[in-house]
C-alpha cells in the first residue's frame, strides 16, 4: 500500500511538473524553475501522507470493529 501511494504521489508531482513546463515553456530562467519544482515536490509528498494517513485511519477502524 505504500509503494501505490507513493506511486500516486510522484504521478500528481509529475503532472503539475509537465503542467508548469507548458506555462512557462521549455527554457525557463532558474527563479522559474524553483517556482515549477518546489509546489510539486511539496504537494507530491503531501498527497503521499494524506493517503497514507487515510490507509492507517481505515486499518484503525476495521481492527476495532472487531
Amino acid at each position: 500500500m505504500i509503494l501505490r501511494n507513493g506511486n500516486i504521489g510522484a504521478a500528481v508531482a509529475i503532472a503539475m511538473l509537465i503542467a508548469g513546463f507548458l506555462i512557462f515553456g521549455t527554457d525557463p530562467s532558474d527563479t522559474e524553475r524553483q517556482l515549477i519544482f518546489w509546489p510539486a515536490f511539496f504537494t507530491g509528498i503531501a498527497v503521499m501522507m494524506v493517503l497514507e494517513g487515510r490507509a492507517e485511519r481505515r486499518e484503525r477502524q476495521r481492527d476495532s470493529s472487531r
